[in-house]
């Protein structure tokens, strides 16, 4: 999250250099810095392949193109090698229009930032692995440029456990709601791991995860529209939920499988977690894994939602990991939702 925020900064700083320049041409010259905004729009694909679309992230890429598309003109001078020897009226009102929504989405942005893990101080590492393939035919390590990223897991385990062989009070397989991405429950991981679990997250991205069946279901835009739609057209994310059973339970199968490629260590105690209306879709994928092989370890099942208190079942400690989000949901305030979250697992887990 905290290059996440460092990007919007950037591409906020850049824009407001673009739109403030028309105050300080002082002499007949060229105009350089009408080339800004397209290193903004490079820097802004960048950010958008790497972090997906969000709702901040929606508003950046809006600004973005609207400060780009008023300086087409001053780009075209600029590629002509003409002098600018001053600004139209119009175009030093659209600048400083611009200018004044760029340092307010620089302030949401400053004043809506996150919570930040620092992992360091923690004591917990966290290690990456991607894999390609599908549900239906299963995973493999990338060999080539062409197999493109399907599967993300993410492991936290603590500093001391990795180092030593520390105890191992059991393994968490842990899958986010579909509407936000595997970070908006790192807190949780955290803690999790601080205590002596090893924690496994995933996010799966296949073409054979059905949720829109177009465009939206790519990875750069599922967890916006589904988020989106919850929020403002509870119909539509309702057909859409109709596929959840069959995904999450695929993907519990297929994350199982995962882990016990990265380790293949008898696991006696394990969870599995995720968030709002998911243990139907859990006890399907036990099932089918007992069909392929009786040798699993029967894990328990545990859907967040159930939190006693938990005022945003389906997104998370929302108020700590998106609070810009939280805001316009109008969830209640809480300083520290990870608390609660935290407290209803060590009761289930039984673990201190």
């Amino acid at each position: 999250m905290f290059y996440k925020i460092i990007s919007e900064l950037l591409i906020l700083v850049l824009l407001a250099i673009s739109c403030i320049r028309v105050l300080f041409i002082r002499n007949t010259r060229q105009d350089p810095i009408a080339s800004v905004p397209i290193i903004v729009m490079v820097i802004l694909v960048a950010y958008i392949l790497a972090f997906s679309v969000s709702t901040i992230g929606f508003i950046i890429a809006f600004l973005t193109f609207f400060v780009f598309f008023w300086n087409l003109r001053a780009l075209m001078r600029l590629s002509a090698h003409l002098i600018i020897d001053h600004y139209s009226p119009i175009f030093i009102f659209i600048s400083m229009i611009n200018f004044v929504l760029v340092m307010g989405c620089i302030a949401l942005v400053i004043f809506y930032r996150p919570m930040f893990v620092n992992l360091k101080k923690t004591n917990v590492e966290k290690q990456s692995f991607s894999y390609y393939g599908t549900l239906t035919d299963g995973f493999e390590t990338i060999k080539e440029i062409r197999q493109y990223k399907t599967a993300f897991i993410y492991r936290y385990a603590s500093k001391k456990q990795n180092d030593e062989g520390g105890s191992n009070k059991g393994t968490v397989l842990f899958i986010p709601n579909e509407c936000v991405p595997a970070d908006a429950y790192e807190p949780i991981f955290v803690e999790l791991a601080q205590k002596g679990l090893t924690v496994y997250a995933a996010e799966f991205y296949t073409k054979d995860i059905k949720w829109f069946g177009d465009y939206r279901d790519l990875k750069i835009f599922r967890t916006f529209f589904l988020s989106l739609y919850r929020f403002i057209k509870p119909s539509v994310f309702h057909i859409a939920q109709m596929n959840k059973s069959d995904n999450l339970s695929r993907e519990f199968v297929r994350f199982s499988e995962l882990v016990d490629m990265i380790d293949s260590s008898n696991k006696e105690k394990v969870f599995w977690i995720s968030d709002y209306n998911c243990i139907p879709a859990m006890e399907l994928a036990v099932k089918n894994l007992k069909k392929a092989s009786n040798d699993i370890t029967k894990p328990t099942l545990i859907d967040l939602a159930q939190t006693p208190a938990y005022t945003s079942p389906g997104w998370g400690p929302i108020q700590q990991t998106n609070p810009f989000l939280a805001f316009l949901m109008k969830v209640p305030d809480d300083p520290n939702p990870t608390k609660k979250l935290m407290l209803f697992l060590t009761t289930i887990m039984n673990i201190d």
